[in-house]
């Protein structure tokens, strides 16, 4: 297919698919004897795939990650769309500011006196945030439920599943004005790349306990009690613990296991079968650690975790040291106290 064929098929000028051919969005074949590109029904399919995500406001850099990691398109599209949403509110402050301005600039207003605004920007009303979060609704619930569930996401549509997804997101929705804002924010600080990997993590490790047998047992509950034997020692791993328990770690968990954990064993019954083998293993080794050989263990974990490390009441906490505590362990540590010293 020749260029003026696909300007016609996809609306845009040959300009602009220059563009993204000199951007390496896409790399066409060129003729050997007269350097034509010619474009195949894949070139013509990511142009306009391309033509999509420029219309969003998204620029060169995120179309690439996008194409890296095609599975990660609900990450990049909830990250530009808070983008936007913060750049709507920048843009809305200034439109009031410059109005308060001209209401009180007289006519022969001097460009020097400018300086005497500066103390008198304008924040934005908490009824004009209602009101921006009525015409542009934060889709944060949306995607911290896909961070948190994205092993067992991967199943057949259904109306029914169209249905308990959106109660999950509206549950969801409710703790994002509290305990969760935190997860969100950390989620966007996070490299996509990471995410991607992480997410392949937690499903490999997903698919290894719910086809757990008596055999495979014995190797779940050793590799909990050696990452707690690693959390004992690393104290890089305890810094992290300390920062996130209550903002980040403790949401999750609480949130994992509340209403939302029967909500997921109707969307996907893998779920349950996940969550009974592993609850047989992070019980054994909480035994352990409270009654048994691993008490040492215990105690030099309460120790080093400043008593944050609640076993008798929140078991399930083992296994989330194991399976789990990967969002909270990427950013640099300063990035990380900024992010939960944040409102």
């Amino acid at each position: 297919m020749k260029i003026s064929d696909v300007c016609k098929a996809t609306g845009l000028t040959k300009k602009a698919i220059y563009y993204y051919i000199n951007a390496q969005l896409l790399n066409p074949e060129r003729d050997k004897h007269n350097s034509y590109h010619h474009f195949s029904e894949e070139d013509l399919h990511r142009l306009r795939i391309i033509a999509v995500m420029r219309n969003f406001g998204m620029s060169c850099e995120q179309m690439k990650l996008a194409f890296r990691y095609p599975n990660m398109v609900n990450f990049f599209m909830h990250q530009h769309m808070e983008t936007l949403r913060q750049q709507l509110a920048s843009n809305l402050e200034n439109v009031r500011s410059i109005s308060s301005l001209l209401l009180s600039m007289p006519p022969q207003y001097n460009i020097d006196a400018l300086d005497e605004f500066l103390d008198r920007q304008y924040q934005l009303t908490d009824q004009e945030r209602s009101a921006l979060d009525f015409l542009c609704p934060s889709q944060d619930a949306r995607m911290v439920s896909i961070f948190i569930w994205c092993t067992f996401l991967d199943v057949e549509e259904s109306e029914y599943r169209h249905f308990l997804w959106r109660k999950m997101t509206e549950l969801t929705q409710k703790e994002l004005s509290g305990s969760l804002r935190y997860v969100a924010k950390v989620i966007y600080s996070t490299d996509p790349k990471y995410i991607r990997s992480n997410s392949l993590n937690r499903y490999q490790d997903s698919m290894l306990v719910i086809k757990m047998n008596n055999a495979s047992k014995e190797n779940v509950k050793q590799r909990l009690i050696n990452d707690l034997v690693t959390l004992s020692n690393d104290e890089t791993l305890q810094i992290y613990w300390n920062l996130n328990y209550e903002k980040v770690m403790f949401p999750i968990f609480n949130l994992k296991n509340g209403p939302l954990n029967e909500l997921m064993i109707q969307y996907n019954e893998n779920y349950k079968l996940y969550l009974d083998h592993l609850n047989i293993c992070v019980n054994e080794v909480a035994w352990e650690l409270l009654h048994g050989s691993l008490n040492d263990l215990y105690q030099s974990l309460k120790q080093v975790l400043h008593d944050q490390f609640d076993i008798e009441n929140y078991p399930g906490i083992i296994g989330y040291n194991s399976f789990e505590k990967a969002l909270y362990t990427q950013l640099p540590i300063p990035v990380m106290k900024k992010i939960l010293a944040s409102e």
